[in-house]
């Protein structure tokens, strides 16, 4: 525990790569995503994981111990840029105005704005929880929420890389982004709602196929979820 700290000042520098290239390879995502190359952007993504998992479980066996999961994070993200760059077939060309950066700008700002919200607003319940009975009942809600979460991150998270584009296309010809959206979440509500139910219904069998006996106490947490 001690030596923790000093293990942190070295791992979140190196660590910080990882968004910083994330970042880079945001804006191909798009000109994939707008041009409804969504297999080149799922291809991408595997080959990217897949790679960092062979990193990471070579350098651990190697026995670079921690090492392993920073190359993982970091190798994963440089590969994707790599991928998506060669996906779009994109070259560096020298700075010049008017073509249209502004409008990229700003909408790539509220989207970002969204999800720092939906981050802070995924959190705070754990974070109460924390302050008012401890890490142990925040552990078992945090196991609890993220199984529950499987099935939204399944369905919302290659979804979202459909809709945005789609939306902000919509936008720009002056059609209402809510009437897409609305059609969007009555498409998906039923067939999550109905997940929901089985995972409530199963809620004992589940933790104790996918977490084990010793989560058994994160049930009702699961339940409730």
């Amino acid at each position: 525990h001690d030596a923790l700290p000093i293990y942190l000042a070295v791992i979140l520098p190196v660590m910080a790569i990882a968004p910083a290239l994330n970042g880079l390879q945001a804006q191909l995502q798009v000109y994939l995503a707008r041009r409804s190359r969504f297999g080149a952007i799922a291809a991408t993504d595997v080959v990217a994981q897949m790679a960092g998992l062979g990193v990471a479980c070579g350098l651990a066996l190697l026995g670079a111990e921690y090492w392993a999961l920073v190359a993982q994070v970091v190798v994963s993200a440089g590969i994707l840029l790599v991928l998506r760059a060669l996906s779009a077939r994109w070259r560096p060309l020298r700075f010049r105005r008017g073509v249209g950066s502004r409008a990229i700008v700003l909408s790539g700002g509220e989207f970002g704005a969204a999800q720092v919200l939906t981050y802070f607003a995924s959190q705070v319940d754990s974070l109460t929880l924390g302050v008012f009975f401890g890490p142990y009942v925040s552990g078992l809600y945090s196991r609890a929420f993220q199984l529950a979460g499987v099935p939204i991150n399944g369905v919302l998270a290659p979804l979202t890389q459909v809709v945005v584009p789609h939306v902000n296309g919509a936008r720009s010809e002056t059609v209402s982004a809510a009437s897409i959206l609305l059609r969007v979440q009555r498409m998906v509500c039923f067939p999550v709602i109905g997940v929901f139910a089985v995972i409530f219904a199963s809620a004992d069998g589940l933790i104790l196929l996918v977490l084990g006996d010793q989560w058994m106490e994160a049930v009702p947490f699961l339940g409730w979820l």
